[in-house]
């Protein structure tokens, strides 16, 4: 059965049902991971480096894992996707280098203490890296391949006028500047 089209198309669809199940798991398991790692390195014990990035990097991770949740249950909306782009991009900005520091001093609460755990972050902040690249290339292409289209939806709430009808109002925003739109639906 393997060699025929029905037994290879329910072969694609398993190994992407796999690569989705370990995708969730890790898109769960690995800011579970990186909020460990710095919960951690918060005891008072530990000497290693403390500033701006080591509770950013705790509360980015938290926001994160919720935001997940929100879009496994809701689905996206773009104003939280563009929120959600900046302050991963400074996420990773700071994981990368606290990441970095940390190893260059030779902590010993996360070198010795957690070495899975700091070698797996240290060479996934790497991977974060070309995956911010990769996701900006991928948004800039889109935005260019629009030709003026709408590539940015704000949708306001439906309005009920009085004679019934159904007042849908959205804003576009594409190469050509912002225009206000109005759809009626019966």
């Amino acid at each position: 059965m393997s060699n025929t089209p029905i037994g290879l198309f329910i072969g694609i669809g398993f190994a992407f049902v796999i690569i989705f199940i370990v995708l969730s798991i890790l898109s769960f398991a690995v800011p579970c991971m990186i909020l460990y790692y710095v919960y951690k390195l918060d005891d008072p014990k530990c000497d290693c480096v403390m500033d701006w990035r080591n509770p950013f990097i705790k509360y980015w991770t938290i926001a994160t894992l919720f935001i997940i949740c929100i879009n496994a249950s809701l689905g996206t909306n773009p104003i939280i996707m563009i929120i959600t782009s900046i302050m991963t991009a400074v996420g990773v900005y700071a994981l990368f280098t606290y990441i970095g520091d940390i190893n260059e001093k030779q902590c010993k609460c996360a070198i010795d203490n957690m070495p899975f755990i700091n070698n797996f972050l240290y060479y996934y902040r790497w991977l974060m890296i070309i995956g911010v690249f990769v996701s900006f290339s991928g948004a800039l292409k889109l935005a260019a391949s629009s030709n003026g289209k709408q590539w940015l939806s704000f949708h306001k709430p439906e309005h009920k006028n009085t004679d019934g009808f159904k007042t849908y109002s959205y804003t576009t925003v594409g190469k050509k500047g912002s225009k206000d739109y109005k759809r009626i639906n019966t």
